[in-house]
């Protein structure tokens, strides 16, 4: 609102052009400019143009934030994404219900404890303060998953093995160490080992909190392999075969299986980790493995169950 005084008639212009209507003392304005105003008394004093007042116009933020992590004990990012084109230069106002407050554009809180928050951010701008613009969002803070010991998996020296972390949703993977691995950073690495390691894997969420699990990776002797107790060839691409883990460093070797009447229902005389059960129903098998070594043959005696008929 411009106001002028001192006259009986008046003329407001704006840029230099007339304001259609703005014939009175006071003038609302709605639009930034250089306004000036020509005024005379009714003795025919007069001016022409003066008061040269410049208005800036300021438009209103809308204030949206968002926010980086939420894992208890761990840095919260809060990036200000506010629009604030128009509006000169702002102040932001941060406040929560946990008692953090900052007026930096992006500050960063720590929650001790698990819960929902409200945390609200406020943009003013500096030259309107009654146009500020609020928002307020609710960040969930988290705690992290306890770790586990997973299951020993059995390898024999140079021989890949596939080790599998748990599935708790992680956005992440890091194994530790990364010896011997295809890739230290995914779920589902390929380990080629020369001796037994304990890995760590560290899991991070989306929250940012991290989950570390540990998994043992034994390697047997060189002239030792590991022979698993069951299978499961559903279909599913998992366990579908029987598998004996260094196998392949024994060619030769021969490979029984006897249903529980002690009648052979597979023979192989160079097993290649091929067997599945195909046409058998799902039960308890046995094999009898002949290991060919370079010190002779080794005989390995033991049952194998099939879980699930082969589809």
């Amino acid at each position: 609102m411009l106001v002028a005084s001192g006259g009986d008639s008046y003329q407001w212009y704006k840029d230099g052009s007339a304001v259609s209507g703005g014939t009175s003392s006071v003038l609302f304005v709605s639009s930034g400019g250089t306004y000036t105003i020509s005024s005379s008394t009714r003795e025919g004093c007069s001016t022409n143009q003066t008061g040269s007042t410049v208005v800036q116009e300021i438009f209103k933020p809308i204030a949206s934030f968002t926010t980086s992590g939420s894992c208890v004990n761990t840095p919260v990012i809060f990036t200000d994404q506010s629009i604030t084109t128009g509006s000169g230069d702002v102040t932001y106002q941060w406040t929560d219900n946990a008692g953090h407050t900052s007026t930096e554009r992006s500050p960063v809180f720590t929650y001790a404890q698990t819960g929902a928050y409200a945390v609200q951010l406020k943009v003013t701008p500096v030259l309107c303060p009654l146009s500020a613009d609020s928002t307020t969002a609710t960040v969930t803070i988290e705690a992290p998953q306890p770790g586990l010991r997973l299951a020993t998996v059995n390898t024999v020296a140079n021989s890949p093995v596939q080790l599998q972390a748990r599935n708790i949703g992680a956005t992440a993977y890091q194994w530790n160490p990364a010896t011997g691995l295809s890739n230290p950073a995914v779920a589902n690495p390929v380990a080629r080992i020369t001796g037994t390691t304990d890995y760590r894997i560290a899991m991070t969420m989306a929250s940012g909190c991290i989950t570390t699990d540990s998994m043992l990776v034994r390697v047997l002797g060189t002239d030792s392999v590991f022979i698993p107790n069951a299978i499961t060839p559903n279909g599913d691409g998992k366990n579908e075969y029987f598998v004996i883990t260094g196998l392949d460093k024994f060619p030769g070797s021969e490979l029984f299986i006897y249903n529980r009447w002690q009648n052979e229902v597979y023979h192989s005389l160079d097993y290649q980790n091929n067997w599945n059960g195909q046409g058998l129903n799902p039960g308890t098998y046995y094999y009898l493995l002949k290991l060919k070594t370079t010190s002779g043959v080794k005989v390995y005696t033991g049952w194998i169950l099939l879980e699930k008929k082969y589809r």
